[in-house]
């Protein structure tokens, strides 16, 4: 897995050539990993925070004031969770168009797919960014309703817009799945697998 790390940190701007899927896929994992631990530590401590204000706000018993405790301290990071989660984006972006161009080639089909995928996922981040006051808005709404049905509508509404950011991801992987043409293809020479 080393190997194919250090293959992919070297070619970060490679356009040209192919991957093999297992190549494709450690770095995949790496970035996948990487993610991970940036969202742990950015919503952790946030996290943390929320629960805390929940609990010293249950303590008289009320459940609707912990709920509210908890939707208010989000709402005041909130805005900090979109800057953070759309700059983690566009360095995910950065980091996977090479290696997706050079994994379409390798199944002998054109890199602008990934074009295709990239300009989907830039339009998810868009909309992210469009729509961040109103996520704040919303957590502040959260935080003095006392209605859960009112509550749940309000969340599923921000929930669709979100799901336009996992086109792309299960593009990725549909891409990152298919075959490898056997032998050289027009985009060159069988890749090396680590």
């Amino acid at each position: 897995m080393r190997e194919a790390l250090r293959y992919h940190f070297k070619h970060l701007l490679v356009f040209y050539g192919r991957d093999a899927r297992q190549t494709f896929w450690y770095w995949f994992l790496f970035l996948f990993i990487l993610n991970m631990a940036a969202s742990l530590v950015m919503t952790l401590p946030v996290t943390m925070d929320a629960v805390t204000a929940g609990f010293e706000a249950a303590k008289g018993g009320d459940e609707a004031a912990a709920q509210a405790a908890m939707m208010s301290q989000m709402a005041v990071i909130m805005k900090r969770v979109i800057v953070f989660s759309l700059a983690m984006g566009v360095i995910n972006l950065m980091l996977m168009a090479a290696p997706l161009v050079r994994r379409l080639h390798d199944s002998g089909n054109t890199g602008l797919w990934a074009i295709v995928a990239g300009a989907i996922y830039l339009a998810s981040l868009v909309l992210t960014w469009s729509r961040a006051d109103q996520a704040v808005a919303l957590m502040r709404r959260l935080a003095a309703a006392h209605d859960p049905q009112m509550m749940l509508g309000m969340q599923t509404r921000l929930a669709w817009d979100g799901l336009l950011g996992y086109v792309p991801l299960i593009m990725v992987i549909a891409f990152g799945l298919l075959k490898s043409t056997p032998g050289p293809n027009r985009y060159g020479e069988r890749p090396a697998r680590f």
